[in-house]
């Protein structure tokens, strides 16, 4: 498998790439495996429940950035 990311090139896999994901975000300290990175965000209930319990929110200025790890989006629909 070769995945790619813009600008910063591409990778050969042996492992197969997560094809989908889902986080609750019920740990309350940081996002899930699912999540490469999180800058400027966290996890609560700053900006009011979405359905119940956590929410990834980003408050305040400057640079604000979710990025999951790789995934294998070709069949999803």
């Amino acid at each position: 498998m070769v995945w790619c990311i813009t600008g910063a090139g591409c990778w050969q896999s042996d492992q197969p790439l997560v094809s989908g994901m889902v986080d609750r975000f019920e740990d309350t300290s940081e996002p899930g495996h699912l999540w490469d990175r999180v800058f400027g965000g966290s996890l609560g209930t700053g900006c009011g429940q979405v359905g119940t319990g956590n929410a990834l929110y980003f408050d305040g200025p400057g640079t604000r950035e979710a990025r999951t790890i790789p995934l294998d989006l070709r069949h999803i629909k």
